[in-house]
C-alpha cells in the first residue's frame, strides 16, 4: 500500500499535467465514441485546430458539432482541480470562438477526479446590484458521479480506460474491463497499448478504488508491462518531437518578423534565436517583436532574453 501511495505522489511530482494530457489523449483516440457516451445529445462532425486561437488551448478540445440538431462549436475543457479559474477561461474562449466561428458555443468541463476545491456552479452570473448583466451557462461532467457498471453493461469499451475514476470501480469490474479491452483491441496493438496505459494512469490517481483493489489490479496489469513501457517511450518521443517542431516554428516566425520589419537585425537574430529552446520565451518574443515600435526597441528585446 505504501508503494502505491509513493508511486502516486512521485508521478504527480514528475508531471503535474499528467492527467490533463492523458484525458486529452483519450479523446484524441476515440473522440466520437467517448463523447457519444458522455454527451449523447451532441454529435461531433470534425475536430478544429485550437492552435489557431491566441492564446492556444493546451488541455482543451474544440469540435464542430450538432447540439440537438443545431450547428455549434463544442468546447471541452479538461480539469483536474476545482475552483472558478476554469470557468473564466471558458468564458474568455467563448468570446474568441464566437467571434471566429459565428456559431453557438457549447462549453463542457470534464473533471476525472474528486477535487480539493469546490466545483464551479453554472451559470456564472455577473450582476450590477440585483440586475444580471451576464449569465454564462456551461456543463460540468464529474466522472466520479458516473457508474462503472453501466459502461460494462453497454460494452462501451472506449470508456473502459476511465472506469477507475467512477463509482463501483471494484476489482471484479476493473478485471473484466481489462479482459474485454484485451479481446476487443487484440488486433490493434497500438490502440490496446494506449488504452491500457491510460487505464493505468487514471487508476494511479483515482480515490474511487481502494488501495487493496489497486494492488490486485496492478498484478493483473503486470501482463501488460512491456506494452505499457513501450507505449510510454513512444509517447515521450512523440512529445519531444512535437515540442521541437513548435520551437522551430516559433524560431522561424521570429526570423520572418525581423526580416520584414527590421531587416538590419536579421544576422543578429539568426545567431540569437538558435540558442533559445524555451517555447514560452519564443512565443513571448513573437508578441513583443510584432508590437515593437522601432528598431531600437526590437534590438533591446533581442538582447534581453539571452542576458
Amino acid at each position: 500500500m505504501i508503494q502505491v501511495e509513493r508511486a502516486w505522489s512521485q508521478a504527480l511530482i514528475q508531471n503535474p499535467h499528467l492527467y490533463d494530457s492523458s484525458l486529452k489523449a483519450l479523446l484524441e483516440e476515440q473522440t466520437e465514441e467517448i463523447l457519444s457516451h458522455l454527451i449523447p445529445e451532441v454529435e461531433v462532425e470534425d475536430e478544429l485546430n485550437d492552435e489557431e486561437l491566441k492564446p492556444p488551448l493546451p488541455t482543451d478540445r474544440l469540435y464542430l458539432a450538432h447540439y440537438r440538431k443545431e450547428s455549434c462549436i463544442l468546447h471541452i475543457g479538461l480539469e483536474t482541480e476545482g475552483g472558478s479559474e476554469s470557468v473564466y477561461r471558458l468564458l474568455e474562449y467563448c468570446g474568441i470562438l464566437d467571434q471566429k466561428y459565428h456559431l453557438p458555443i457549447v462549453p463542457v468541463v470534464i473533471y476525472p477526479f474528486r477535487t480539493r476545491k469546490s466545483l464551479p456552479k453554472t451559470p456564472l452570473s455577473v450582476k450590477v446590484g440585483k440586475e444580471a448583466i451576464l449569465n454564462f451557462y456551461f456543463r460540468i461532467l464529474a466522472l466520479w458521479n458516473l457508474r462503472a457498471q453501466e459502461f460494462l453493461d453497454k460494452q462501451a469499451i472506449s470508456m473502459y480506460a476511465l472506469l477507475p475514476t467512477m463509482q463501483g470501480a471494484t476489482y471484479d469490474v476493473l478485471k473484466r474491463a481489462l479482459d474485454e479491452m484485451k479481446d476487443g483491441y487484440g488486433d490493434n496493438e497500438k490502440l490496446l497499448a494506449e488504452q491500457i496505459l491510460l487505464f493505468d494512469t487514471f487508476l494511479l490517481r483515482s480515490d474511487m478504488v481502494s488501495l487493496e483493489n489497486k494492488e490486485k489490479i496492478y498484478k493483473e496489469l503486470d501482463m501488460f508491462y512491456n506494452l505499457i513501457e513501450e507505449r510510454r517511450l513512444v509517447r515521450k518521443k512523440m512529445a519531444d518531437s512535437r515540442i521541437q517542431g513548435k520551437i522551430e516554428e516559433a524560431q522561424q516566425a521570429i526570423l520572418e518578423i525581423v526580416q520584414n520589419r527590421f531587416p538590419s537585425l536579421t544576422d543578429e537574430i539568426q545567431q540569437k534565436i538558435i540558442e533559445i529552446k524555451e517555447l514560452t520565451l519564443l512565443r513571448s518574443m513573437i508578441r513583443q517583436l510584432s508590437a515593437a515600435p522601432d528598431e531600437n526597441v526590437a534590438r533591446w528585446l533581442l538582447s534581453s532574453p539571452i542576458a
